[in-house]
């Protein structure tokens, strides 16, 4: 039987939805390990993405660390089983940096093994009915699309020499381990902790106080990149820490209304 695997937690609940609906059996693991941002280096995966999560949440309500840690180390305990036991794997990717780190990664950890591993490498832009579709993750996808795309039609044995050579490039980047990396031109890049910065500077631009939850939604609009919102809000806290960004209590105590604009 083979083992679908994806970065995206939604996506991964979304493929399980559609097997329930067909009845199908299949094992979906779900790795949303954010490779594309913090330490990867030092400490192992659990302890880098533990950081990681610890750092980007620590301001957000009703947010368990501990419990998606938990579930990060479980879903990578089971791989590792799954890896032993000879299981055929499918990955689900797109080119978002998320993704395109997640796979790097895998590729790694099975190029050794006997393991075989296909891709489903999943278009960020695609026909739908009478219009263009564009979507910036796997997340957007909902169960019909995955037939109405013909996604298992595109699915690809991805070889042990390739599987090596991605491996590789993993390792690379693993050296470099900058905070941030990013897809430019098709191209995985290292990139410091200030790289998305600019974007957040663009949409406050006016001098005027916006509010966070606005605020979000532009960074949305504007410049979403298929990255993580929490991200954003992470380097607006520190900016405003740092002195680059001014605010003020907004109109209740929620920290998503405070409202902010640049440091005049």
């Amino acid at each position: 039987m083979t083992v679908e695997i994806t970065f995206n937690a939604l996506f991964g609940s979304t493929l399980r939805y559609y097997y329930q609906r067909r009845n199908v059996r299949k094992k979906v693991l779900t790795l949303p390990l954010m490779l594309d941002f913090g330490d990867i280096r030092d400490g192992g995966l659990v302890k880098t993405r533990t950081s990681l999560l610890r750092g980007l949440h620590q301001n957000l309500r009703g947010y368990n660390v501990a419990e998606e840690v938990q579930e990060i180390t479980d879903h990578l305990a089971f791989l590792k089983i799954l890896i032993q036991e000879g299981e055929t794997f499918r990955v689900w990717w797109t080119e978002t940096a998320a993704d395109y780190c997640g796979f790097l990664w895998l590729c790694q950890q099975l190029s050794k093994t006997g393991n075989r591993l296909d891709q489903v490498k999943m278009p960020l832009v695609f026909p739908k009915r009478d219009t263009l579709v564009q979507i910036t993750n796997l997340g957007e996808i909902i169960y019909s699309d995955i037939d109405e795309l013909m996604s298992y039609a595109i699915q690809q044995e991805v070889p042990k020499y390739v599987q090596r050579d991605y491996g590789y490039n993993w390792r690379d980047v693993k050296d470099e381990n900058q905070p941030i990396r990013a897809l430019i031109n098709g191209h995985l890049v290292s990139q410091p902790v200030t790289f998305y910065d600019q974007f957040i500077y663009q949409q406050l631009s006016d001098g005027e106080f916006i509010e966070l939850t606005k605020m979000i939604g532009r960074l949305a609009l504007n410049a979403d990149f298929g990255i993580s919102s929490t991200w954003y809000l992470y380097r607006i806290e520190l900016l405003i820490s740092d002195g680059q960004l001014e605010a003020k209590r907004g109109p209740s105590s929620s920290p998503l209304k405070t409202l902010i604009r640049l440091k005049e």
